[in-house]
């Protein structure tokens, strides 16, 4: 998944990588990366139906439902 960063400020692009650092520990995604001379982040995704299904946004769904 690619994704642009060009329109965000410092501290916006800070608290992104900060989720991905976080989302990576978890194991939701598998590598990120920040281009910075892009302003580019590159993140790749597990490839488990769950964690696919709660990145297509089934997890609002659920999170309605309940």
């Amino acid at each position: 998944m690619k994704v642009n960063l060009s329109k965000k400020n410092h501290e916006e692009i800070k608290q992104i990588l900060a989720i991905c650092k976080e989302m990576y520990e978890y194991s939701f995604i598998t590598k990120f990366y920040h281009n910075k001379k892009e302003q580019t982040l590159y993140i790749g995704v597990q490839n488990i139906p769950k964690i696919k299904s709660f990145f297509n946004g089934v997890w609002m769904e659920w999170y309605v439902l309940m």
